[in-house]
């Protein structure tokens, strides 16, 4: 039983931890796209 939970908890952390970093990397590569069409004109 308390396998499970800290089980549950890892899996709770683990999205805690990736949808920060996907939102930023989104972001990143959004903003290094916009650098590239900024650098072209």
């Amino acid at each position: 039983m308390k396998k499970r939970h800290s089980f549950g908890v890892f899996l709770v952390w683990m999205e805690v931890l990736l949808i920060p970093h996907t939102i930023l990397k989104n972001m990143y590569e959004s903003s290094e796209t916009g650098n590239n069409r900024f650098m072209d004109l």
